[in-house]
């Protein structure tokens, strides 16, 4: 199911692509940035097994995805690092956007797993007094720990793994 929505994900998006970048207006670049938040909202919503209701979740979700996804990249167009143009803005908020997705769901698969392992030791802090909160710090360090690790590997490799990769394949396709 996973492969047949990427397969005609990206046959939409070759479609539409030209259009996109043709547009001029900013409110049209807005327009596209909530949209790809919203879907990679979605996205990270759907991966949590909270009993929580579906629009907390995707409300919760929306905002994590465009708080993190913002504090990257706004830094770099308040400093022209890029520039304010429908190809550099929405190439890059897609590429933040879909690692904070990655980390979003790593953080909380680790979390639910943390505590389940912890299950004890969490009642133990709480029945002492201990805050939910407090009693779930260590399992809270640890989730957020690990879905930093990716994130940390891409670093390291990036101009020995992944830089040369992407610009061979760039002279590749001409």
């Amino acid at each position: 199911v996973t492969s047949i929505r990427s397969a005609v994900q990206l046959i939409i998006l070759g479609y539409t692509l030209k259009y996109i970048f043709s547009l001029r207006a900013w409110y049209w670049l807005v327009v596209m940035l909530g949209v790809m938040t919203c879907a990679a909202a979605f996205i990270g919503a759907e991966r949590l097994k909270l009993k929580a209701s579906r629009m907390f979740l995707l409300k919760v979700c929306f905002l994590s995805l465009f708080i993190s996804t913002s504090l990257v990249f706004l830094p770099l167009l308040v400093l022209g690092v890029i520039k304010c143009n429908f190809r550099e803005v929405l190439t890059l908020w897609g590429l933040v956007l879909g690692q904070a997705v990655s980390s979003l769901n790593l953080a909380q698969e680790r979390l639910a797993s943390e505590a389940i392992n912890r299950r004890d030791e969490i009642e133990a802090k709480v029945a002492l007094g201990a805050s939910l909160k407090d009693a779930l710090r260590d399992c809270i360090k640890a989730a957020v720990s690990a879905s930093l690790i990716p994130r940390y590997n891409n670093l390291k490799a990036a101009g020995i793994v992944f830089i040369p990769g992407i610009t061979a394949g760039m002279i590749i396709a001409g």
